[in-house]
């Protein structure tokens, strides 16, 4: 997925998520673009089975557009944020440069910064475990077994 398509699908998923069915020209007003820069690149965003469309006018993101908006996006943000973090890189240029970055480097880079991020994520999870939830039980403020998963589920 080029930059240009990423943005398009971001659009797209945030009109959809917000009004349901989406037009050209719910998007081409969004972006501020022409109604003809919209279909080209919904037409490229169909083809590829990012984009689905009802009847004339209609599109909406498929599963496979929702997914792999979601992979960019959180590649994107670990990116974004590492840029700005480490280099106090304005947060505007650093967001612009990881979508670039995102969408031009390899399935499978892209997919190793995935497995970073889940493996942090379960680091996460267990530290808070560890941190939070044994101690807590261990002053009786968790009774039950239930009362933890009740917790634990909504970390």
């Amino acid at each position: 997925m080029t930059a240009s398509e990423y943005r398009y699908l971001k659009n797209i998923s945030e009109l959809f998520s917000g009004i349901g069915m989406v037009k050209l020209t719910d998007i081409a007003r969004k972006m501020q673009l022409s109604k003809a820069s919209v279909y080209r690149a919904v037409e490229r965003l169909t083809a590829d089975g990012y984009l689905k469309r009802h009847g004339d006018k209609s599109i909406k993101p498929t599963d496979k557009g929702l997914n792999s908006l979601e992979e960019y996006t959180l590649c994107i943000d670990f990116i974004s944020r590492t840029i700005q973090n480490n280099w106090k890189v304005n947060q505007n240029i650093a967001y612009t440069d990881a979508v670039n970055t995102v969408c031009i480097i390899s399935d499978a880079s892209r997919n190793s910064i995935l497995n970073y991020l889940n493996k942090k994520i379960k680091l996460k999870f267990i530290r808070r475990y560890f941190f939070v939830l044994i101690p807590l039980k261990r002053e009786g403020f968790l009774k039950t077994q239930e009362l933890a998963n009740s917790y634990l589920g909504q970390l």
